[in-house]
Order: structure tokens, then sequence, then C-alpha cells
């Protein structure tokens, strides 16, 4: 765009400059030519008295050394011999014919330049050249096309630079208000666009200002809902192990067992809403490797217990993120796992690093599921039991999202193996 602008400027120019030109010059040659017949006429005039003299004599008087005329004149003999005149002889490749020429002159003795000429013949055997010196046009040629030649072209650095300054300060706006909107993308939903962009009277302040604006309302949306859910939860929480305890009190082990379904299925949702909450923490490199170390050390007994191996395959990897949530999402992956692994089975997780990135996996050796479809397995979740895979899973789904991270599922065949890929910051 700016090149097209620049290249639209300049072309103007240009085009003004050549137009300029061609009407000076129009203008000139009219000029020259009105004082050329003017002549002309006074030589002609001596046509009807046949008096060759007179004219030799005027010419003669016209040419003179101190005439301050910027007029050429000469009279030669039918062969060209010269009888008069400021010319020494006649003009090379100008034709001794009736008519109006305009050529360089460049005869010995004579200062060069562009001149316009009339040619006839006086008496049918006396050819005569009036011309005139363009000078006004070589000026044009020597000086006006240089200078205006020149001030384009600084107009046009000048341009380029301002326009070059321009388009970087919008690319520097355009890339401050990408950059608020993917920390708000990633969480932080208190980033605003900065009090000096907005400051600004142009269109681009217009749209920085509607997007705080919508910022603004959608921080207060969701901490409304916040504030609504947290209440509710912590409601529902007190009714559900009160029911709990009554028909534990009471021995309806298929009631308790609902009970303590819904009181996990709370939890998650609380754990949830812990992302939402964190979503203006500060985020610092987080070494992956103790991550998956502390989430192990929480499942290591329960592994034990329940006769399933759990394999380590780390290596070592820097991320940028919240180590809490990180954590948290690679137990809820341990938890999913051994819940699913065969008997006196085996469960893998491992961190897997290439140039900019790191996976961490974990793998079981159960079942699997029908679909590697996480939107799906999240709605049979919800149709269906809430022990399913999606338990966990709706946990981890959004712990990738605050991090940037892709979640893949997989039928590992046998069992099932999800993956998070982290942008590393150790890059090797």
């Amino acid at each position: 765009m700016q090149l097209l602008l620049i290249g639209l400027i300049v072309a103007v120019a240009v085009t003004a400059t050549v137009g300029a030109l061609f009407v000076v010059d129009r203008a000139v040659e009219n000029a020259a030519r009105a004082d050329i017949e003017s002549e002309a006429r006074e030589m002609l005039r001596y046509r009807k008295d046949f008096k060759v003299v007179s004219v030799a004599d005027a010419i003669e008087f016209r040419s003179a050394p101190g005439s301050r005329q910027p007029m050429l004149y000469l009279l030669t003999r039918a062969d060209s011999t010269p009888v008069v005149g400021n010319l020494s002889a006649w003009p090379r490749d100008l034709p001794i014919t009736d008519g109006w020429y305009r050529f360089d002159i460049k005869e010995d003795g004579i200062e060069p330049g562009e001149v316009l000429a009339n040619v006839f013949v006086f008496d049918g055997e006396f050819p005569v050249l009036i011309a005139r010196r363009l000078s006004v046009y070589g000026a044009l040629k020597g000086e006006f096309i240089p200078m205006m030649v020149g001030l384009i072209g600084v107009l046009s650095v000048a341009l380029i630079i301002v326009v070059m300054r321009s388009n970087e300060r919008f690319r520097q706006r355009i890339s401050h208000m990408n950059g608020v909107l993917t920390k708000v993308g990633k969480g932080s939903l208190h980033e605003r666009i900065h009090d000096s962009e907005v400051a600004v009277k142009d269109e681009l302040a217009d749209l920085a200002r509607h997007i705080n604006l919508a910022l603004d309302e959608n921080a207060r949306l969701m901490t409304g809902l916040d504030a609504v859910s947290q209440t509710a939860a912590h409601e529902i929480n007190k009714e559900l192990s009160h029911l709990r305890d009554l028909a534990e009190s009471n021995q309806q082990p298929e009631l308790v067992e609902s009970a303590d379904a819904l009181l996990r299925l709370l939890g998650e949702i609380l754990e949830l809403s812990k992302i939402e909450s964190s979503a203006d923490a500060l985020m610092t490199n987080v070494n992956l490797e103790e991550v998956v170390q502390s989430a192990i050390n929480l499942y290591e007994d329960a592994f034990d217990e329940a006769g399933t191996e759990l394999v380590a395959l780390i290596e070592p990897a820097v991320v940028l993120g919240q180590a809490s949530l990180l954590t948290n999402a690679v137990a809820n992956l341990l938890n999913n796992a051994l819940r699913h692994a065969s008997s006196n089975g085996r469960v893998v997780v491992a961190i897997e690093r290439d140039a900019d990135s790191a996976t961490v996996s974990v793998a079981d050796d159960g079942d699997g599921t029908e679909s590697e479809d996480i939107r799906e397995i999240l709605r049979r979740t919800r149709q269906g039991h809430v022990a399913g895979y999606g338990f966990g899973l709706r946990f981890v789904q959004a712990v990738s999202i605050r991090h940037g991270a892709k979640l893949r599922l997989a039928n590992s065949h046998p069992g099932f193996k999800v993956s998070l890929t982290f942008p590393t910051t150790d890059r090797r």
C-alpha cells in the first residue's frame, strides 16, 4: 500500500512537470513564431519592388554585431553562397524549401542551441532564413528540468521516509493491540490497550477504545459469573455433603455413591474455576521435569496399591506457564490412566523434546475409547457416567488453552494416550 502511494505521488509530480514543460515549450515556440513572422513580413514587403538590395540592407542592419535581438539571419544566392547575415553558411541538413523548421544549430562561430526558423525564397532565387533562438526552452532543459528532477527526487525520498515511519508506527500500534488480545486469549482478562494509543485522534484509536470497552464488559461479566459460580458451588457442596451424611447414616450405599460422584464433579468444576481466577497470575519459566515428578509423587502410592507399573521417560524442558496448573493437569491424566489401565498393567508418562516444543504424554494399556475426539468424549461424559475419561479431560483441556498448548487424544492399541505439546523457552 505504501509503495502504491509513493508511486502515485511521484507519477503525479512527474506528469505535472512534463505538462508544465510542454505548456512552456508551446508558449516559447509561439512567441518565437510571432517574432519571425513579423520579421518575414518586413522582408517580404520589398518583394513588390524586387529590391533584393533593400532586403540585404535590412538583414545587415538587423544582424549587426551591436544588435541585441536573439535573431539569426542569412540571405544567400541560389548556389547557397552567403550574401549577408550573422550566419556564415546555410545550416547543415536544413533544406532550402519554404517552411518552418526547429533544430539545434551547430555552426562554427555560432553559439549552439535550439532555434525555430522560417525559410522562404525571395524573388525566386534568393533563399532567406530567419530564425530565433529558443533560449527560454534551452534554459528549461538546462536548468528547470534538472532542478525539477532533483526536487522530485528530494520530495520522493522525504515522502518515502514519512510513509515508512508512519507505516512503522502503524505496525507498532497494531502489534500492541494484537499483543493485548493474545494475552486476553490466553486468560489475562485485565490486559488493556495503553491509554497513549487510545488518546490519538484517528480511526485506529477509535478501534482501540472500542476493544477496551468490549474487554471491560467481558471482564465485568466474567467477574459476576465467577462470583455467582463460587456462591452456587459453595451452597451445592454444603447440601450434597448433608445429603451424603444422611444417606450414610440411613445405610443407603447407592445414594452415598451418587453423592460422592456429584461431590467429585463439583470438585472438578471448582478446579476449572481456579484456571479462570488465575488468569492474571504471572506466567514464569517452568521446568516440566519437576512438574511431572510432582504429579508422580502425588499418585505413586496409589499406583503401588493398584499393582500398576508407572514408567517415567523424561527429557528436560522449560516452558512458560503456571506450575500449579500444569502439575494438576498431569495429575488428572495420571488419575485417569490409573483408573483405566488393565489389571496389573502399565502407565507411561513421558516428556519428549524437539527443536522448539516439548510434549508431555500419559498413556495407559486399557481398553481405550470409541472416539479420539475430545468434544465427543466430553459430550458422552455429560450424558453418561461422570467417572469416564472426560472427568479429568475438561480440566486438562482448560489448562492447555491457558498455556497455548495442543491437546491430542489417541488410542494406542492397547490403551489410550493423551498428549500436551507446549512451545519451549529453552530452544535447542
